[in-house]
């Protein structure tokens, strides 16, 4: 199963964001992130719709997958149920993985 188009562009955000956190602060990212690519890499595989990721892919994209579903559900009292669908996604992306 593929990525819908707001788990993709959730994914790709993500990426953006530790990509720029790691050149502010390269001592931020783990020994995933800071491999030369790798999430250059994944950021292709996930325009392209490619689902065969590596260990340490799947392990980084279900933490950040986690941590979009907990941000969800903690702005669930201050916004409603609007973000149950965005926390629902982000569980059924890492049901993908």
């Amino acid at each position: 199963m593929k990525f819908t188009k707001l788990q993709k562009e959730e994914i790709l955000h993500k990426i953006e964001v530790r990509q720029e956190s790691i050149e502010d602060d390269p001592e931020s990212g783990t020994e995933y992130e800071n491999t030369e690519g790798a999430l250059d890499f994944l950021a292709s595989k996930i325009r392209t719709d490619r689902m065969d990721f590596e260990f340490e892919e799947i392990e980084w994209l279900k933490a950040e997958l986690e941590n979009s579903e907990d941000i969800c559900l903690s702005n669930y009292k201050s916004i409603g149920i609007g973000v149950m669908g965005a926390a629902n996604s982000m569980r059924n992306a890492i049901n993908k993985l």
